[in-house]
């Protein structure tokens, strides 16, 4: 009966050493590698944005602004439309930046 316990507790002690060495070299592969595919998505989302010509985009859009009739733009202005568009374009990038996280991380 002792020898069966004796390889019982060798063989629980090698499992638990395997266990212990292969999480110790698979933690910072598995860190390194998200890191890496993070790195890349990033690389590639800034390409993507600095592909964006925001200036002229701006520019376009503040010219076609200023070709409205005076009362209408005095009438907007009085109704606040600037600042409204602006608080729903921040509104809408919260959101969209909000949905980047993950649904397991915001359920509480």
């Amino acid at each position: 009966m002792s020898a069966i316990l004796s390889f019982l507790n060798t063989f629980w002690q090698y499992g638990k050493d395997i266990l212990s060495w292969s999480m110790g070299n698979v933690k910072p592969l598995l860190t390194d590698t998200i890191k890496d595919v993070f790195t890349g998505v990033m690389a590639v989302a800034s390409g993507v944005i600095n592909t964006l010509d925001v200036g002229t985009i701006l520019t376009q859009t503040s010219a076609a602004w200023g070709l409205l009739d005076p009362r209408i733009a005095w009438f907007m202005v009085n109704l606040g439309i600037s600042q409204g568009l602006g608080i729903l374009g921040v509104a809408y990038g919260i959101r969209f930046l909000l949905n980047l996280i993950p649904a397991a991380f915001t359920r509480v």
